[in-house]
């Protein structure tokens, strides 16, 4: 299979985490993306990965404390590809929040996230998002990371038509 990795070191810069114990905690991420049809010559390497509108992503993201210092409450925020839309219901992490935004990364809410619009009539209304809407996902781990401890969340795209 062919992976990209993309590295990003990030030192606490847009991560909402805190140091409690003597030490600095450093939050290391690394996003893997993998397409999951993939044609034999993809497969075998004889074919470059080629996406195609209706093809699925799986991105898997692993965050890592790679630093010295326990890293309470860490926020993992991540944006949708342009190009692609999320696949409702694929964000997963274990012990996290997921929440999303629809409004490039502004807010974060529940799903389904709901929003108001103005009808025809001038009344406004309460709709719910749809997936194609979601700009963001965010990631609330629910637990500390010690020094040298990671966790792993993903979620999956289509290839826009």
């Amino acid at each position: 299979m062919n992976h990209r990795t993309l590295m990003i070191m990030i030192l606490l810069m847009g991560i909402a985490a805190t140091a409690i114990a003597q030490g600095t905690p450093r939050l290391s991420i690394v996003i893997e993306d993998e397409k999951h049809n993939l044609t034999a010559e993809e497969r075998s390497g004889q074919a470059d990965i080629l996406y195609h509108p209706g093809d699925t992503i799986r991105y898997v993201l692993t965050a890592s404390n790679v630093g010295d210092g326990l890293m309470t409450d860490p926020e993992i925020i991540d944006p949708i590809p342009g190009g692609v839309t999320y696949i409702a219901g694929s964000a997963e992490g274990v012990d996290t929040r997921i929440s999303y935004s629809i409004d490039g990364g502004s807010t974060y809410h529940a799903w389904p996230v709901m929003y108001s619009s103005t009808n025809a009539r001038g009344e406004e209304i309460t709709k719910e998002a749809t997936p194609d809407m979601v700009t963001h996902l965010k990631w609330g781990i629910q637990r500390s990371l010690q020094p040298g401890e990671a966790t792993t969340m993903e979620f999956r795209v289509e290839v826009n038509r």
